[in-house]
């Protein structure tokens, strides 16, 4: 099962959609994350600045333009590939690198802001994972200004998302730096809502201006009428605080048609597109616009 699980993340970080990947060796690092072998290898890593970005396109429902970017980060492992974060994240938290490995997320997501804006594909803004970790470091408001100040790029377009687990376990530092951070221009996504203890003081406690709807209550959605209720309550809840609601998990027409229809405004899973390196993005909005404009 381990193996299998393995083959299916490597499948959709690189192929994509109804495709599958035959599992190698290679493909995990077996079940001894904490081993001296994958720290070095880890540490290794940083220095050689061997992870990179990967864009997952947020859609807007309405026009199905795209109006935005995830930025998920892969380790481009010099023998075993494309890793997923899954497979090397939790050992980078242990070994104390996700603050310096966050920081670099930063930089890479404004490099990729300036050079769409050089492609002139509209103002596509881009979000990026905060960790626990990153929200307990006095500096980060201060390091996260001093990278967007030597981009040069507008700070509204770098938003951060974080989920209820980090919001949970450092209540008064999340508070100090999210209010530093939007003095600075940033916005806030609350990922994976739904699925944890959800506090509704988040809501109003916090200047966070986007929820997204866990892919969990959207695998089913076009049949199963409880999570239908689902998102419609944290739509309808969202409208009414003046929140933008993105549903996440995508991946058939059906799930699309629902969420358009009870006015869920963004939309990002494989239906329109898994993640893809930004090199691949001006094509893809191209393509997008092409279609639209083919349709009307």
């Amino acid at each position: 099962m381990e193996a299998a699980r393995s083959s299916m993340r490597q499948a959709k970080s690189v192929t994509g959609h109804n495709r599958y990947f035959t599992y190698r060796e290679q493909l995990s690092f077996g079940q001894q994350d904490d081993s001296q072998g994958l720290t070095a290898e880890l540490r290794q890593a940083m220095r050689r600045d061997e992870f990179e970005l990967y864009f997952q396109p947020r859609i807007d429902l309405r026009t199905e333009q795209v109006v935005g970017l995830e930025a998920l980060i892969r380790w481009n492992h010099p023998t075993r590939g494309l890793v997923p974060p899954d497979e090397f994240l939790p050992t980078c938290e242990r070994m104390g690198l996700m603050r310096r490995l966050g920081y670099r997320v930063t930089e890479k997501a404004c490099e990729a802001i300036k050079w769409l804006d050089q492609r002139q594909l509209g103002a596509l803004d881009i979000a990026v994972n905060v960790s626990f970790s990153q929200f307990q470091d006095e500096q980060f408001a201060e390091i996260v200004k001093c990278i967007v100040s030597r981009s040069g790029i507008d700070p509204s377009r770098l938003e951060f998302e974080l989920t209820e687990s980090t919001v949970l376990k450092c209540p008064v530092e999340t508070r100090l730096r999210m209010d530093e951070l939007k003095a600075q221009g940033h916005s806030f996504s609350l990922d994976d809502f739904g699925t944890g203890f959800s506090q509704l003081s988040h809501m109003t406690d916090l200047p966070i201006s986007a929820l997204k709807i866990d892919r969990s209550f959207i695998q089913e959605v076009s049949q199963n009428r409880h999570q239908q209720a689902v998102c419609m309550m944290i739509i309808d809840m969202a409208k009414r605080l003046d929140l933008l609601v993105i549903a996440e998990g995508a991946e058939a027409r059906d799930q699309v048609d629902f969420l358009n229809s009870v006015s869920c405004q963004q939309v990002q899973g494989f239906y329109y597109s898994p993640a893809m390196p930004l090199h691949e993005i001006p094509g893809y909005v191209e393509q997008q616009s092409g279609r639209i404009a083919q349709m009307h």
